[in-house]
């Protein structure tokens, strides 16, 4: 499978014992027209489910969701199951 490094998305996963867990919140009311690594900010994005759970996240549709999807799913199997926020996009 090939990766763009052109990264449209990402996808946020809370840990509970986290370096820093209120990273994800703090961007919730993200306003700017551009991301902390310059990249545009898009007002509509695919909601895309993580499969094995109940959650959804919304990313750019391409080959980044396809692999940020596929993180998604192996942490919930294999690290911790996904709860109500804690997968942001």
């Amino acid at each position: 499978m090939t990766v763009s490094a052109d990264v449209a998305g990402a996808v946020t996963l809370g840990v509970a014992g986290a370096a820093h867990p209120g990273a994800a919140a703090e961007r919730a009311d993200w306003s700017g027209k551009q991301s902390d690594n310059g990249r545009p900010v898009l007002d509509t994005a695919k909601s895309f489910d993580i499969e094995g759970s109940d959650q959804k996240v919304p990313l750019t549709d391409g080959d980044a969701a396809t692999a940020l999807a596929y993180v998604a799913r192996r942490f919930h199997y294999e690290i911790d199951s996904l709860r109500d926020g804690d997968v942001h996009g």
